[in-house]
């Protein structure tokens, strides 16, 4: 569908072609260059996303300095410094410089919602490469972030499964601190808020990813506790969460690698 949308902007006659019309197209390949790495095509994603980006910096060049042009910009950065997390060529660095794009908007009063997802998740994969303690707090900013949306009391739901996510990772350095009385309490309320989002909204691939991840942690604390009995129930779980994902949707790498 992305690269439907972008053909459709590449075939405007020249008197079509305005501001607006490059900024869609822009994100647009942005949107492809996503849907073509989350299915194990980096090199076609990545000269996709370098494309976006650079349409977005030529924008910026020529004076246009809007929320759309600064948030697409630092959407086709982050889509390509995330990947470093399952080891692609991203780097921490590129979601640095997506994190500083966005703190602007963010931090306004009248910042905008996908600009505030969007910089959480940047905060999210970005704590990975952090020290564990540092990790935890560039969580804790996250995670307010969100909840400012309406994360937890389920306003928005992107934003919950956004929270969850977060809540995860955080619980996960926690564990490494050997704070384990917090991880299992961060990481119940992240089982528990998953599973209310995915009763409204069956379908949601990210909260089946959160239920794989909150599953599997759950067990590894147990496992860690020495309780071997609700250990193998999270196990269980968490390969049914992954063998979900893999049957919703097969063209995702991620589910795959989960089950």
């Amino acid at each position: 569908l992305a690269q439907k949308t972008v053909g459709y902007y590449d075939s405007l006659p020249p008197q079509q072609v305005t501001p607006q019309t490059q900024i869609n197209r822009a994100m647009a390949l942005v949107r492809a260059g996503a849907a073509l790495e989350s299915s194990g095509k980096s090199d076609d994603a990545f000269k996709l996303l370098g494309q976006a980006q650079a349409e977005f910096e030529k924008l910026q060049a020529s004076g246009d300095h809007s929320d759309s042009v600064t948030y697409g910009l630092a959407q086709a950065i982050f889509e390509q410094g995330r990947t470093y997390l399952t080891g692609g060529r991203g780097t921490p660095q590129q979601l640095e410089r997506a994190i500083a794009l966005l703190r602007p908007l963010v931090y306004r009063a009248d910042g905008p919602r996908e600009a505030k997802l969007t910089y959480a998740d940047a905060l999210n994969y970005l704590s990975h490469s952090q020290p564990k303690a540092t990790g935890v707090a560039t969580c804790g900013e996250a995670r307010q972030i969100v909840v400012a949306l309406g994360a937890l009391d389920l306003r928005d739901l992107d934003a919950a499964a956004n929270w969850a996510d977060i809540g995860d990772s955080e619980a996960r350095f926690l564990m490494e601190l050997h704070r384990y009385d917090e991880a299992q309490k961060l990481e119940l309320q992240v089982y528990d808020l998953t599973e209310k989002v995915l009763e409204r909204r069956p379908g949601d691939i990210h909260s089946m990813w959160n239920r794989f991840f909150a599953a599997n942690e759950l067990g590894l604390i147990a496992d860690r506790r020495h309780d071997d009995t609700t250990a193998m129930d999270y196990a269980k779980k968490s390969v049914q969460a992954g063998q979900d994902v893999m049957r919703f949707n097969p063209s995702d790498l991620q589910g795959w690698g989960m089950w």
